[in-house]
């Protein structure tokens, strides 16, 4: 079982390749066509892996702010889990995208509540994802809460269980958990983040 001092243990350890990557997604521009770029990472990589997402965005990159949902079908078929239904989400979050009446950055910085906003415009994309596009577009303090992550923080008692939260409430509940953490112990929550998913992995994750 995992303890706490080994976590934060492997915190310093890799507080300084953590920080220049949480640099590296705060430098990336707001302009559609990157953000659409994340948010298709995000869709191939919900209950897959952030190497898949990877991927995905790299066969679809010909046609990615091009093309149609046949096209995109054609570049991820059989090379991503469920290309189907996944190349149907990305066309229709590239309709929506196109046809926003002005860019998804400032609606992001003017919402009350961009997780949920993200969850409403977009296909394929759950709090976990809409959270994981926030952080890799530069934004702070959202949790990733996946499985690595879970498990982690209910083994050091953090979390009461590794279930992932069904509702929003469910998952800012956890989240407030890990930020809670954090203040206790000097962490930044986002470095944290990626080093929790380091520590299970060997690497730091996109």
């Amino acid at each position: 079982m995992t303890t706490t001092r080994e976590l934060i243990n492997h915190y310093q350890e890799v507080k300084p390749e953590a920080t220049k990557r949480l640099q590296e997604f705060k430098d990336k521009s707001e302009d559609d066509h990157a953000l659409f770029e994340e948010l298709t990472f995000c869709v191939f990589a919900a209950n897959s892996s952030a190497e898949m997402g990877m991927k995905a965005v790299d066969l679809l990159e010909p046609v990615l702010h091009t093309g149609d949902e046949e096209q995109y079908r054609q570049a991820v078929e059989g090379k991503v889990r469920f290309y189907n239904v996944r190349s149907e989400y990305t066309a229709h979050n590239h309709d929506v995208l196109s046809n926003l009446e002005y860019n998804l950055a400032t609606q992001i910085e003017e919402h009350e509540s961009p997780r949920q906003h993200i969850q409403d415009l977009f296909k394929g994309i759950g709090w976990k994802e809409s959270s994981h596009f926030l952080r890799n577009t530069g934004h702070e303090g959202y949790c990733i809460l996946d499985k690595h992550i879970r498990e982690l923080m209910t083994d050091i008692a953090v979390f009461t269980n590794s279930d992932y939260p069904s509702t929003l409430s469910q998952y800012e509940a956890k989240e407030n958990k890990m930020h809670a953490f954090c203040e206790k112990h000097g962490l930044d929550v986002d470095i944290l983040d990626l080093a929790l998913w380091s520590y299970k992995t060997g690497y730091i994750a996109k």
